[in-house]
């Protein structure tokens, strides 16, 4: 459930010289940057959101965003992170949402499922744990699921990651211990798996 082949994980060349030259006002410049980055971005928004249309959505927004405030990026820092943290803003204002307006959470039938009998094995193959892992994410308390997104769906590192949530390394290790934690004993008590998210 990681992800791989991240273009930008050290701020390359390409990329600086690609925002100087989006700055200048170059749009061939700003599509290579969207090019190179989108992929990325609605990974993180779609296992964020679980919903192909709303990470479609957030991946305009923050590129829109970025245009607008890429004269303020400061080349120094990653491009990845900067990007990742303004997906993850527009993504955590949808979340807020969703709990204001419990009518766009999971449908009845669908908690019946999560909430019977358990039925899955420990031979449950690699697409069924991650529509699992999917389904228990979203009862996690707001900033345990960006956590435990970012760290351990995305592969980001602590550092990232807490640049990315605007909380500190300490709070960043805190809140995925307890979303282990709880994922862990929920995947064991409803479907009797062990021996992951630990």
């Amino acid at each position: 459930m990681g992800r791989t082949g991240n273009p930008d994980r050290m701020n390359s060349r390409e990329t600086v010289e690609l925002v100087k030259s989006a700055r200048q006002g170059s749009r061939a410049a700003f599509t290579e940057l969207v090019r190179l980055h989108q992929g990325f971005v609605y990974g993180i928004a779609f296992q964020l959101l679980w919903d192909a249309n709303e990470a479609e959505d957030v991946v305009q927004e923050t590129f829109v965003r970025i245009w607008r405030n890429l004269a303020r990026f400061d080349t120094t820092r990653s491009f990845t992170t900067w990007a990742y943290a303004i997906a993850t803003n527009r993504c955590r204002d949808r979340l807020r949402e969703r709990q204001r307006r419990p009518s766009t959470q999971m449908e009845p039938e669908q908690m019946n499922e999560l909430e019977g009998p358990a039925d899955v094995s420990a031979t449950v193959n690699a697409a069924e744990l991650q529509e699992i892992i999917r389904r228990l994410t979203e009862r996690l308390p707001l900033k345990q699921r960006l956590v435990f997104t970012l760290r351990d769906l995305q592969d980001l590192s602590v550092r990232e990651v807490a640049a990315i949530v605007r909380i500190s390394e300490a709070s960043v290790k805190t809140n995925l211990h307890l979303a282990r934690r709880k994922l862990r004993r929920e995947l064991i008590q409803e479907y009797s798996i062990t021996g992951v998210t630990s």
